[in-house]
């Protein structure tokens, strides 16, 4: 069988096609063609593609089979979405991929509420668009401070689902640091108060795996007895882990951590230059992520040529990156 690809660019709300491949003597090729209507949609809308082409049979991944010249409705779009269509003719076997782009509206609006309340939460988005509440007081025990219940929001139906279960509990503003991780996942370092572990409670790191919709423990963090530190994200795909109350003379960790993905594991990397507590992380262009006051200079050596850096936002939640 021969396959050929062939790679649909939209073009004022046209798909179309360029093909590229082994094409035989005498073979003029199936007639391919896509439409979207409309061409810009925001979030959570539908669009309407069409496909016309010869061959056997075709079908839209996510969609199902399809009639040339018939069109199809998409599920509401979470994101840009990039959809395949596969034609079958003789023993060719084409592909074709078709992005269409979605976008927010650029206001903000009351939603439906969710089935559970949460509050002292932790949360951050996933690499497939969605977003992951976990832990904090919720509305299903009034009495329980840290739980380990979560929930996972839907930006294109906005509604909320259950997720899955911590294997600790998770408070934000005291123990429980989050950082998203290369992989799509993300670290949870510590747990709330009533989290199993005792004494470990600071330290107990858990790492949840997207791909598996689970979490499972990694290794714990090096430093006991500190609570608001903040877990950054590195570029080569690890955490650091700084700052924070911790039992000292003044009361204030200058420890700095770096978490290992590759061996799941935690070290000390050295003292901060100025203690810091409930802080920002930021990240320069070369990779290295730093505290951010409003003593950068101080805090992390000589800085960028050009200061103030450009900022760009991340597609992770309260994650920024700078570039000199």
């Amino acid at each position: 069988m021969r396959q050929r690809s062939v790679l649909f660019h939209l073009v004022a709300g046209t798909l179309v096609a360029c093909s590229s491949g082994h094409r035989e003597a005498g073979d003029s090729g199936p007639e391919l063609a896509l439409t979207a209507a409309p061409a810009a949609v925001f979030v959570g809308e539908r669009i309407q593609l069409t496909a016309v082409f010869a061959g056997e049979s075709a079908s839209i991944d996510g969609i199902g089979p399809v009639q040339s010249g018939i069109p199809v409705e998409t599920p509401p779009l979470s994101r840009t979405t990039t959809f395949t269509v596969r034609v079958d003719r003789g023993d060719e076997h084409l592909e074709a991929r078709a992005t269409v782009q979605a976008s927010y509206r650029n206001r903000i609006r009351a939603l439906a509420n969710a089935p559970t309340a949460h509050t002292n939460h932790v949360a951050t988005a996933l690499p497939d668009g969605h977003a992951i509440v976990m832990g904090g007081n919720t509305s299903a025990a009034l009495s329980v401070p840290d739980s380990t219940r979560s929930q996972i929001f839907d930006p294109a139906s906005e509604a909320f689902t259950s997720g899955p279960d911590l294997l600790f509990s998770a408070e934000a503003q005291e123990f429980t640091s989050i950082a998203p991780l290369r992989s799509g996942g993300f670290l949870l370092v510590g747990t709330g108060i009533n989290g199993a572990g005792g004494q470990l409670h600071p330290v107990i790191t858990q790492v949840f795996d997207f791909a598996a919709a689970s979490f499972s423990r990694v290794g714990d963090a090096a430093t006991r007895g500190t609570s608001h530190r903040t877990a950054t994200p590195l570029s080569d795909g690890g955490v650091l882990l700084s700052g924070g109350f911790g039992r000292t003379v003044t009361g204030l960790s200058d420890v700095a951590e770096r978490y290992d993905a590759s061996a799941a594991q935690w070290r000390t990397v050295g003292s901060m230059l100025h203690v810091r507590v409930a802080h920002d992380g930021l990240e320069w262009e070369l990779g290295s992520r730093l505290p951010h006051s409003n003593s950068a200079a101080a805090d992390c050596g000589k800085p960028p040529a050009s200061w103030p850096p450009k900022m760009r936002t991340l597609p992770l939640l309260s994650i920024v990156t700078v570039a000199a």
